[in-house]
């Protein structure tokens, strides 16, 4: 019996060494360089991109977080693998269908889409990347695909220096507004997407200065010295969790809908609708909308 207990406690501590032995990675091993991130190094919390399509329907993306996570498993029998993981989240305007959400200790959380995914792993040694936009997934093992030199051109704008990065599981593809591709860039991050039914939307950047909210501006302006001010109101969050009461004191009376929620104001980004934009002014509404329950606004979106 004591052989046995003996024995027992010697094989113990072997796989105790073996697997401590195993499992002994540097911080350097988890640790991202700039050359794998630089992939995603253009795109920035706060940031709101626009993209435009053919047929002139409008998508608005905000990126909302970047969400961290390293995992310091063994990966051998019910361990996890020892991973890091970076997320870039997004949150679709003005209506977001693409977001979940998890319970933790009774408390339910947003998860917002994960536009962009890297995971490192230092055992095996695994670089993957993955893309998730609206239904469209894919996902890539150390590179995410041929780096395309040519020039390509869509809704009147050129692009190169681009990764086309189709979907892993194409049988998802079934009706005609599922994306099925993606194109990417180092520069831009998303940049386009087409989806089955053969419409493509571009990143669209909007003419004119970007320019920090001023009260006084906004009261004594036209929508256009408006619209300069709405990338930053919105990345800025300067009016979420304020009261309405508070709104119209900052912005005055909406231009484009009564002082119910949500409080919808026109401005004017600098583009022209018409073919090849050579017609009248395209105008946009920034919507702001209130909680329910607490009567705060808990979202700002503009779109056409």
């Amino acid at each position: 019996m004591k052989n046995n207990s003996k024995t027992t406690y010697i094989v113990f501590t072997l796989l105790t060494v073996l697997f401590s032995a195993c499992c002994s990675y540097e911080q350097k091993d988890f640790d991202f360089t700039s050359e794998e991130l630089a992939i995603s190094s253009s795109l920035h919390v706060g940031d709101t991109i626009y993209y435009e399509s053919n047929l002139h329907d409008m998508d608005t993306i905000l990126i909302i977080d970047t969400l961290s996570e390293q995992v310091n498993g063994c990966g051998m029998f019910i361990q996890p693998r020892p991973t890091n993981n970076l997320s870039i989240l997004i949150k679709h305007l003005p209506i977001d269908n693409w977001h979940g959400t998890s319970t933790t200790n009774s408390k339910t959380k947003i998860d917002y889409q994960r536009l962009f995914t890297i995971t490192k792993s230092p055992k095996p040694k695994q670089l993957e990347y993955s893309f998730c936009f609206k239904g469209f997934y894919s996902s890539h093992e150390s590179i995410i695909g041929e780096l395309h030199t040519d020039t390509i051109e869509f809704n009147n704008r050129k692009i190169w220096n681009y990764y086309l990065i189709k979907h892993s599981y194409p049988e998802r593809i079934k009706i005609e507004t599922d994306v099925s591709e993606i194109y990417w860039s180092k520069k831009e991050g998303l940049i386009a997407y087409k989806n089955k039914g053969g419409e493509v939307w571009i990143r669209k950047y909007f003419k004119g200065a970007v320019i920090n909210f001023d009260k006084a501006k906004w009261s004594s302006g036209d929508r256009r010295i408006r619209g300069e001010m709405v990338d930053k109101m919105i990345s800025d969050s300067i009016l979420i969790g304020k009261s309405k009461s508070e709104v119209l004191q900052l912005l005055g009376s909406p231009t484009a809908s009564d002082t119910t929620s949500p409080l919808v104001y026109e401005v004017d980004l600098g583009l022209k609708n018409g073919p090849l934009g050579l017609g009248g002014t395209w105008l946009f509404f920034m919507s702001v909308q209130f909680d329910t329950t607490t009567n705060k606004v808990n979202d700002v979106w503009c779109r056409d």
